[in-house]
């Protein structure tokens, strides 16, 4: 009976801690670190000598609601805990004047409420789209760290690992075709040869790209953003082969687009079965949602290559 009675009681505390914690949820708030040297202690309790479950350093962001008049209970990457009300100040600042895209995703991430990854989906950002803001977040470099971030007018967090530092408009990239090279090039995280490798960009094959530095070029290959180095960079693009291809299995026609990124802008339609003279070599061209270079009507882009087929002629022609 009296294991009965434990269990009631259990079950009873249990409700009314989620309780109380859907009730402080509704009450956070976005707030920065600030006024400190350094870091402040995410505590365990509300008190200056209970033990640190973790820093947080100056700048960073959590979400916050008032505990008492010296502590807020704080959440911080998933993890709640206590910090003193005086280093939050609810004038948030971005980290950086540059932009920073989605990357590194199939379609989109999801902007949540808190930094948690089963909170609240505020809205979904898709793959290539440039985000207004992004305030700072020390651990950025850390799998599966939070940041906040800006995005069509609304205020969320997003994992870091699925975004890429833009610190140029898309207006400065050119089409630029991999050469000099043995056989492939390593599109890379950071601009440095020992960096972690992103995709690998066969000898032949069409990038986005802008400079750097003297020795690498910022690059864009089929939705992922990283560095090449640019020596292996031709602005001399030939094209893969003298067949020509048409475009099918649309409904009507298909778009041209300026990036190799669905969410990229539009340079024009072109109509179900089209012919395309100038197509231009992709070494994932078999699979699905690879983008390849085409021209049409004098105009240079990036088409899915699911939407278009060969077309051989008889005697070569």
């Amino acid at each position: 009976m009296k294991t009965i009675r434990r269990t009631i009681v259990l079950a009873i505390c249990l409700c009314l801690l989620a309780g109380t914690v859907c009730a402080f949820a509704e009450s956070f708030r976005a707030r920065q670190i600030d006024r400190c040297n350094e870091y402040v202690n995410l505590r365990e309790a509300p008190d200056s000598h209970s033990r640190s479950l973790g820093r947080v350093y100056i700048g960073e962001v959590v979400m916050a609601t008032p505990y008492n008049s010296a502590f807020s209970y704080c959440c911080y990457n998933g993890q709640y805990g206590y910090i003193r009300s005086e280093y939050l100040n609810s004038n948030i600042q971005p980290w950086s004047d540059g932009y920073f895209r989605v990357a590194n995703c199939r379609e989109y991430i999801s902007m949540r409420r808190m930094p948690e990854k089963g909170a609240e989906v505020r809205t979904r950002i898709p793959l290539g789209a440039k985000l207004d803001a992004v305030y700072y977040h020390d651990g950025g470099d850390t799998t599966d760290c939070f940041v906040y971030v800006k995005y069509n007018g609304q205020y969320g967090f997003v994992l870091w690992n699925y975004l890429a530092a833009d610190e140029r408009e898309d207006g400065d990239m050119a089409i630029r075709q991999i050469d000099r090279c043995d056989e492939y090039v390593n599109l890379r995280a950071e601009p440095d040869s020992h960096s972690r490798s992103l995709e690998r960009v066969y000898i032949g094959e069409v990038v986005m790209a802008t400079p750097y530095d003297n020795t690498f070029s910022y690059c864009c290959y089929n939705g992922k953003f990283g560095y090449i180095r640019s020596e292996y960079l031709s602005a001399d693009i030939q094209s893969w082969t003298d067949a020509t291809f048409y475009v099918a299995h649309c409904n009507e026609y298909i778009s041209l687009r300026r990036m190799p990124l669905k969410s990229a802008d539009v340079l024009a339609r072109i109509p179900l079965g089209t012919t395309l003279k100038d197509v231009y070599y992709c070494d994932g061209g078999d699979k699905t949602g690879t983008f390849v270079c085409v021209k049409y009507k004098g105009q240079y882009g990036f088409v899915l290559w699911d939407y278009l087929e060969p077309e051989w002629h008889e005697n070569g022609q």
